[in-house]
């Protein structure tokens, strides 16, 4: 008798397309198991932990340590972080970044900046595992798309907020 074999794993990413061309992107990074780690909603506004301060600083100087990439807008959420992204062509590097190296470099860089802090090290620990292993990516193929995103991202908190 034959064994059927497992369903295989949702393909997240889209197959034959290169992550590193240019264009848009809107990415979302979960913390492991939706833990509140990145702040909480208080009063209508959410209040950023000390590791979503340390996230935020991050994004804000991300495209001057990165040749390519622009972190067009961000939006920190206590379980989520959603990114809109713009990768591009240039002269002065030879490699175009890919998402994944960012999302990878934003995970890393994070965790290591808040660890090796001296005004978070002595405050309670991140968790063993900080983030969930994938990430949820949307390419962006038109410029009505990346105006929707930059929208949605922006309200996201007003949203979640009332609920």
């Amino acid at each position: 008798m034959r064994s059927t074999p497992h369903p295989s794993r949702k393909k997240l990413r889209l197959a034959g397309y290169q992550y590193n061309s240019p264009g848009y992107y809107h990415i979302v990074m979960v913390t492991d198991e939706r833990a509140k780690l990145l702040g909480d909603f208080v009063s209508g506004g959410l209040i950023s932990s000390n590791y979503g301060k340390i996230i935020e600083d991050l994004l804000v100087d991300f495209s001057e340590h990165n040749p390519g990439v622009e972190i067009v807008k961000y939006q920190i959420m206590p379980d989520h972080l959603h990114l809109l992204i713009h990768l591009f062509e240039g002269e002065s590097f030879e490699d175009p970044p890919s998402v994944s190296s960012i999302v990878s470099k934003i995970k890393t860089l994070s965790v290591w900046k808040y660890n090796n802090n001296p005004e978070t090290r002595n405050r309670s620990p991140l968790p063993r595992v900080v983030w969930q292993r994938s990430y949820y990516d949307h390419i962006l193929r038109t410029d009505e798309e990346a105006c929707f995103t930059f929208d949605y991202i922006d309200f996201n908190p007003d949203q979640k907020s009332k609920t």
